[in-house]
């Protein structure tokens, strides 16, 4: 499905545009907002901080990814992992892929972008998935 932008936004990118940016903001359950992206300085939009992470590409580094989440989230043991929690994933040699722990099925299902649907989907962890998980993440817990 071919993607559309409106047309404010092509007349404002036919102007002057010097970068462009990803942002990803994920809010919890316990209503914590975080904000990512690949811009090379921490953005602010909408009173959101989007932390930089500069170099994180479509193909990011496996080493840099896992480093990524050793600074954000909190590691712990894979068969700890609870639905809300992230996974880290190889779908080659390295880890490149991040999910998110999902209560559909069983064990559990997995919530991530996956390239072939061109869309985030939802699906049951089977043992083909489940031998791509390096690790388990969890969210800082906030102090309410």
């Amino acid at each position: 499905m071919p993607k559309t932008i409106s047309s404010a936004l092509t007349q404002h990118l036919a102007g002057e545009v010097t970068t462009l940016a990803t942002c990803w903001k994920i809010t919890r359950r316990d209503s914590v907002v975080q904000g990512f992206t690949d811009h090379v300085l921490d953005l602010e939009i909408d009173r959101v901080t989007y932390k930089a992470a500069s170099g994180y590409g479509r193909i990011p580094d496996g080493q840099r990814l896992r480093a990524l989440c050793d600074e954000h989230l909190l590691p712990k043991p894979v068969t700890d992992a609870q639905p809300g929690d992230i996974l880290l994933m190889r779908l080659t040699r390295h880890p490149q892929h991040l999910a998110i722990v999902g209560d559909r099925g069983a064990p559990f299902s997995l919530i991530h972008a996956y390239a072939d649907a061109g869309a985030c989907v939802e699906h049951g962890a089977d043992l083909k998935w489940r031998r791509r998980i390096v690790a388990a993440y969890a969210f800082e817990q906030s102090e309410t």
